[in-house]
């Protein structure tokens, strides 16, 4: 009987001990979840930062091309009239019927046909004629900065 009575305390004990080590085990779960949960908000909110940032950045990078580019334009020299007898790109001679135009982003003379393309740069506001060089050049660097 008493070897009985033993055996009870002792699966009582560890019946208590089970609890015991139930309960530190939620109170560490619950701890870890929320620690979790902590961690999961700090990504996000990180993550959101970053992309941002990577806005901020774009915008950027973009404001100095456009700076650069106006930079360049205000340094290119601007052809005069009267040093030029012929289209810088298809060499015909200008007359009175051919006239000259000049390339509102490099400044050089061209007939009509051959600076026909008008885009919106950097230093304007409005459409202006360009070359079909820096036609080429303006799209190029319009699709490096698109993602």
């Amino acid at each position: 009987n008493q070897a009985l009575t033993n055996e009870k305390d002792k699966v009582s004990r560890l019946q208590f001990d089970i609890h015991e080590l139930r309960v530190e085990y939620d109170s560490h779960k619950n701890e870890m979840d929320k620690k979790e949960k902590d961690f999961e908000k700090k990504y996000h909110e990180q993550e959101k930062t970053i992309e941002e940032l990577a806005l901020k950045l774009g915008a950027s990078m973009t404001r100095e091309d456009e700076f650069r580019e106006k930079d360049t334009l205000r340094s290119l020299p601007w052809m005069k009239d009267e040093d030029v007898k012929e289209c810088c790109q298809c060499k015909k001679e200008f007359n009175t019927i051919r006239r000259k135009h000049h390339c509102r982003s490099c400044g050089q003379i061209f007939c009509e046909s051959c600076v026909s393309t008008k885009l919106t740069l950097a230093s304007s506001n409005k459409p202006v004629r360009v070359c079909d060089s820096c036609c080429n050049r303006v799209l190029a660097q319009c699709a490096v900065r698109t993602p």
